[in-house]
């Protein structure tokens, strides 16, 4: 055999052997990494709808707001009554250090400064349950904006101009969000290939515009398809991604390269 037929020959074992140690490509599929319905957390009509479907909103973004004005009378009444409150405890813990002296003095039964004391108690506890109610009255206010938890992008909105909408009721939520830039690609693995990948495992994600470094973040513990007669289990494996500006179409198929 001639030194060049010998060297290429050797250099075709090489390629081959390249070719079988390479990646395994497995069908998998993409999901959003993180997907959440929001819907109004108070009752109220729905006086504005900052956003559209598909688009990008930062964390923190006011989504939808419902009308504040019923909330908003009721904190200028509870602040009123909060003034009022106010003074009488001040008047009452006067009169009480009045009587406390007088008492000193002799010059005041004991009853009658246990009537004191109590009055005293008394208005500050009614003082203490308007505070209560005031901040209850604030929370409820900040909930009429309802804000994106995280950067995300709108995949589904039901929600209206002028839409009442009740938290106690069962109905569709307003909103539908999924994070920003961020899937997993979900693989179905018989049990032998689950010893294939390791939670933290780097793996190779494609999708149809080209390959992204991909984490194996999920393992199924249960088999996650339905098994039949004749057919192995198969459990579930999630690989995390990120497609900084590209918004890829859940559902569509991907492969994970598994050394």
């Amino acid at each position: 055999m001639m030194r060049g037929q010998i060297v290429g020959w050797t250099g075709g074992v090489l390629w081959m052997s390249a070719v079988i140690a390479m990646a395994a490509p497995l069908d998998c599929t993409v999901e959003w990494q993180r997907r959440i319905a929001l819907d109004a957390a108070v009752a109220g009509s729905v006086s504005a709808v900052k956003v559209i479907l598909s688009q990008r909103v930062a964390k923190g973004a006011v989504l939808v707001t419902l009308d504040p004005v019923p909330l908003q009378l009721a904190m200028k009444r509870v602040n009123a009554k909060e003034e009022v409150l106010a003074a009488q405890v001040a008047d009452h813990h006067e009169a009480l250090v009045r009587s406390q002296q007088l008492y000193a003095e002799g010059s005041l039964s004991g009853v009658a400064l246990a009537e004191a004391v109590a009055a005293a108690r008394q208005s500050e506890l009614a003082h203490r349950r308007v505070v209560l109610k005031r901040e209850r009255i604030g929370h409820r206010l900040a909930l009429t904006e309802v804000r994106a938890p995280f950067d995300a992008i709108v995949i589904d909105l039901h929600i209206d101009l002028g839409q009442y909408v009740n938290p106690k009721a069962f109905r569709r939520p307003l909103l539908t969000l999924a994070a920003v830039d961020r899937y997993v690609a979900v693989l179905a693995l018989p049990v032998v290939r689950l010893g294939d990948v390791a939670l933290g495992q780097r793996l190779k994600v494609v999708t149809h515009d080209g390959p992204r470094e991909g984490t194996v973040v999920w393992k199924a513990l249960e088999p996650s398809v339905a098994q039949t007669t004749g057919t192995p289990a198969l459990y579930a494996v999630h690989v995390q991604f990120q497609s900084e500006g590209q918004v890829l179409r859940v559902g569509t198929s991907c492969r994970v390269l598994v050394p």
